[in-house]
């Protein structure tokens, strides 16, 4: 307090009001933060979760109707049959053998093609008689269908016959076809036929290392494929369907690959199994909105994708499908061991090879839906809502998440700017306050006669009823600031009427320039179409009629005509008397100003007619219409007027006088554009050259 006494009143009032006004904009400036943060995360969240829930719904409806599709496809009648008939010719081929080089062929695919393919994507190195089929059926058919295919790997199922003489390949040739062009039209990978009393594969589309296998004791019987052959097995209904999780598969060179499979009745009960492999595209098609991640709400670092209880991905990463390599150097500075960044280069997915072990799966996994900001998977920071997914027999969750940096970048732009506000505002309430200290040592009976001087005008003495100083001072400011408001509000009015004075008198972009300080306006137009109107008996009307009638016809004529202007696109000059100028292409240039000026003169007599018929007149009107350059601006320094000028107006001038009445008459210029839009009468000659007369379809009656 002794420190503060030694200041000086200019000071301590100094720093008064810096302290109060500083505290004031740090308070004010940290709530306007936390408010727009909370606004910011609440829509990102709300998008995020509306993303979510869409996605969810069309997964789910998508899993149903493969479901569906998996039940009626096993009830088809020509399934059935292809099961029936290919379980006999499977067991025929019993007593099926190979040719040493037959044998020695389908192993060398094994050890060249599939063995080698299978390594680069497992741990270990497979063994030879792990794999190889020794059952005779399965080897006849892998060597038929699969070594013997001068077809490439990926691309076997385009054989249709083996041509090796036995019943299966002729039942083969009979249903191929037919089940190709079903799993193109629905996306699968692969469809399988199973024998079920045995669990023989019968009939695969694609021809991989499993046909022919037997899925009950094979090397294959603990895959996702013989698990959902094996559920579907031990249905008793018909149309149930048994879906089976995300596994790697090896007979797809263990790329992750998930099943769905129904039992096949025929008469005498359960005869097979029909198992499809899903189609990853089309999930990763609904999850990713068909790669539109922008478009769909998603920004720049959104995705939205599935998980399952392993906690690995059951959709690809935006970030894989984006941009392979960059994902691939993120999963390396995480740790990620190579072969699983292998099998992600050479698959190109992240399914079943991305774990992700977040907070946010965790929760969802443990049945709850909720919103969140955590670390995901490649451990950024992001906005996540996730919640479990309600899909049978799957038990996967799915999650919409945005970068936090993205999502909070208009955040992190007003923070800046309200940092940049907050020191500029404190600059300023310094000098305010350093000049409101000034204000308040000087003389306050003098900065009062002052105050007086300026809100009166004179230096009388105004009587108040405060006698202090500060409230003489508040009662001359008040006098000053209603003065002030008065004059001010009396120039507003006058200016306003006089610009309204100027926008009736003017073109609106003329008055515009006169209002915004321009002292010489004046334009040159190169290609322009100017009409001239002759109004025809008006003069002889007005002798008939008084001067307050006479004015009133002609503004309710002209009204007609410039209502017929505006709907042209033609822009009123000037009237003289009773003749009406316009222009097309000044206000905005138009390329086919000819035809709207023509069109224009069309109305013109249109309205004139509409006139006659209410009026009881009988007005004519003579009107001519050429194009060209012309030069418009202001005429005049105090009584001004907008003008045109140039040949075009004198002519238009001309040709009207030309012009017989009810007629509208051109220059060569207008008929050589318009020849082939307007019917024109044979051209005239006059001292103008050939002009034009619109040809009209009928006369136009008048009132007589």
């Amino acid at each position: 307090m002794l420190g503060l006494n030694r200041l000086s009143i200019k000071s301590r009032l100094l720093l008064v009001l810096l302290l109060v006004s500083i505290s004031s904009i740090l308070v004010v400036g940290l709530l306007a933060y936390r408010s727009a943060q909370t606004i910011i995360q609440e829509r990102i969240f709300s998008q995020l979760t509306s993303v979510r829930t869409s996605r969810a719904y069309q997964m789910e409806t998508y899993l149903r109707s493969l479901q569906n599709h998996v039940a009626t496809l096993s009830e088809d009648f020509a399934v059935v049959s292809a099961v029936g008939q290919l379980k006999g010719a499977f067991r025929r081929l019993e007593d099926s053998s190979l040719s040493p080089e037959q044998s020695a062929e389908l192993t060398a695919f094994y050890e060249s093609e599939f063995l080698p393919r299978l390594a680069a994507n497992s741990e270990g190195q497979p063994v030879l008689r792990t794999y190889l089929p020794e059952r005779p059926q399965p080897l006849y058919l892998q060597y038929h269908y699969i070594a013997n295919n001068p077809n490439p790997t990926g691309e076997k199922s385009k054989l249709e016959f083996a041509f090796d003489g036995s019943t299966y390949s002729t039942i083969h040739e009979r249903y191929h076809q037919t089940f190709i062009n079903l799993t193109e039209a629905f996306g699968y990978y692969d469809l399988f036929l199973i024998d079920a009393e045995t669990g023989d594969v019968l009939y695969s589309v694609t021809k991989e290392v499993d046909f022919g296998t037997n899925l009950y004791t094979g090397v294959y019987s603990s895959s996702g494929l013989a698990q959902s052959v094996q559920a579907a097995a031990n249905e008793q209904n018909q149309g149930a369907v048994s879906m089976v999780d995300f596994s790697f598969y090896k007979p797809s060179y263990n790329a992750p690959a998930a099943f769905a499979a129904a039992p096949i009745f025929d008469t005498n009960g359960l005869s097979g199994i029909l198992a499809v492999q899903f189609p990853v595209d089309e999930i990763n098609r609904i999850m990713t909105g068909g790669g539109n991640w922008s478009a769909n709400g998603l920004g720049q670092s959104g995705e939205t994708y599935l998980v399952g209880s392993d906690k690995h991905m059951r959709s690809a990463s935006r970030f894989l499908l984006e941009d392979k390599p960059d994902y691939l150097g993120t999963l390396e500075a995480a740790g990620v061991s190579e072969q699983t960044r292998n099998m992600i280069d050479t698959f190109s997915t992240s399914i079943l090879l991305q774990e992700v072990d977040t907070e946010a799966v965790s929760e969802a996994l443990g049945g709850h839906a909720d919103t969140r900001i955590i670390s995901d998977y490649r451990g950024v920071d992001v906005l996540s809502s996730f919640a479990p997914l309600q899909i049978a027999n799957l038990d996967w969750t799915i999650l919409s998440e945005m970068d936090l940096s993205e999502a909070y970048a208009p955040l992190y732009a007003f923070e800046r700017r309200l940092i940049l506000w907050t020191v500029g505002l404190v600059l300023l309430i310094t000098a305010f306050a350093m000049l409101i200290a000034n204000l308040f040592t000087k003389p306050i009976d003098a900065f009062i006669e002052g105050a007086k001087a300026i809100a009166s005008g004179e230096a009388e003495a105004i009587s108040v009823r405060s006698k202090d100083e500060f409230g003489q001072l508040a009662t001359s400011l008040n006098g000053m600031v209603d003065n002030l408001r008065a004059q001010t509000q009396v120039q507003r009015e006058q200016n306003q009427r006089s610009e309204a004075l100027l926008f009736n008198i003017l073109p609106a972009r003329v008055a515009r320039r006169l209002t915004e300080g321009e002292t010489q306006i004046v334009d040159r137009y190169p290609n322009v179409s100017v009409l001239y109107a002759n109004l025809l008996g008006f003069s002889k009307l007005t002798d008939t009629q008084s001067a307050e009638d006479t004015i009133s016809m002609l503004n309710e004529l002209v009204t007609l005509f410039d209502e017929a202007a505006e709907a042209n696109g033609v822009e009123k000059v000037k009237t003289v008397g009773p003749n009406y100028m316009a222009v097309c292409g000044v206000a905005v240039p138009r390329l086919d100003h000819a035809k709207r000026s023509v069109a224009f003169a069309k109305d013109l007599k249109k309205k004139l007619l509409f006139f006659n018929s209410q009026r009881g007149t009988s007005l004519d009107l003579a009107i001519g219409v050429d194009s060209g350059q012309v030069v418009a601006g202001i005429v005049g320094l105090r009584n001004f007027i907008y003008d045109l000028w140039g040949e075009p107006v004198e002519t238009a001038v001309e040709l009207s006088s030309e012009a017989e009445a009810d007629s509208i008459v051109v220059s060569s210029d207008i008929y050589d554009v318009l020849n082939d839009v307007f019917e024109f009468q044979t051209a005239q000659h006059s001292e103008l050259g050939e002009v034009w007369t619109l040809a009209e379809p009928e006369p136009v009656r008048k009132t007589s």
